[in-house]
């Protein structure tokens, strides 16, 4: 990998904005930021949004900020991911808006190549890429779950029920997409574990379009503090509240009569036992009269997420 010299002389900036939210990853953030500026095709700008953060990234990136115009600064009360990540994108200017996650690790000519297919499909809305693993101490290590996931979504004919089974896009620094699609369909949900999931159903639902290319061109890291480690019992509840708001939301296209479909959605729950906590949900949206598609306050609130984890067995 590349390592960023803010003196070097750069290439025809890139109509393009990364936003990277910040944690508590003093070990992972500068490799992250290198990676960034690494891209054969340099970046506008890098939005790093510090969520409150204890140890000592904030620091780390206040010297890149200092030592890089292009890099923009800020830290912000703990909200969470999904927060950060709207605030970074609501600062940016650029066409195309990209997300890495402070420990992750885009590849060398990452940004060229997606920028590149969306430039070429102008239909498309948000494109990603296939990922390779490393443990805390960088070192390459193997994912069977995403083999297993990714290869499901190779055989389905539906790209959302692929997502529903598993979703191989796997995280947010897997995104980059058109600036414009954000502010049609709106920003990430109050969610720890799934907002990126539920962003993706939501784009479906709103008839965007969604490419996976095979190159892998990001690297993943799997560790300890990672937030799909802190229970799967919360991961879950959260799982079974998008599957519902998605399935709400397909109600209204008719997609829902499509016998295919449907068995197949059917097979997925089952195969998770995940038909209890998704009736839940939505009979509990249901019952709130809220039928705003994001329903941000109710996918917030505790005891609706509590009434939901009720009946996971």
């Amino acid at each position: 990998m590349k390592i960023w010299n803010p003196l070097r002389s750069t290439a025809r900036p890139a109509n393009v904005s990364v936003v990277i939210p910040l944690y508590n990853h003093e070990k992972y953030i500068q490799q992250a930021i290198d990676s960034v500026f690494a891209q054969s095709s340099s970046v506008r700008e890098l939005i790093i949004v510090d969520d409150g953060s204890k140890d000592s990234s904030p620091d780390i990136a206040a010297k890149c900020a200092q030592a890089d115009s292009r890099v923009i600064f800020w830290s912000q009360a703990n909200q969470g991911a999904h927060a950060a990540i709207n605030a970074g994108i609501a600062r940016a200017t650029s066409e195309y808006i990209a997300i890495l996650n402070s420990d992750d690790a885009y590849h060398e000519g990452r940004i060229e190549k997606m920028v590149s297919v969306l430039e070429q499909k102008q239909s498309l809305d948000l494109v990603a890429s296939g990922l390779m693993f490393s443990d805390e101490s960088g070192r390459s290590i193997k994912n069977d779950w995403y083999k297993g996931v990714d290869r499901y979504r190779r055989n389905s004919k539906f790209l959302d029920l692929a997502l529903i089974n598993g979703n191989f896009i796997m995280t947010t620094s897997n995104f980059v997409m058109r600036r414009k699609v954000v502010q049609e369909v709106g920003g990430f949900a109050p969610l720890r574990y799934a907002h990126d999931l539920e962003f993706l159903l939501r784009l479906l639902a709103r008839g965007k379009s969604i490419e996976v290319i095979d190159d892998q061109l990001l690297t993943y890291r799997l560790h300890p503090t990672n937030t799909i480690k802190e229970g799967a019992a919360k991961v879950k509840v959260e799982w079974a509240l998008v599957i519902a708001n998605y399935i709400e939301q397909m109600g209204a296209t008719g997609k829902c009569s499509n016998s295919e479909w449907m068995i197949e959605l059917m097979n997925i729950m089952g195969t998770h036992a995940l038909h209890p906590p998704v009736l839940a949900a939505v009979l509990g949206f249901r019952d709130s009269n809220n039928l705003n598609v994001e329903r941000n306050n109710l996918l917030a609130d505790e005891s609706f997420r509590q009434s939901v984890a009720a009946v996971i067995s």
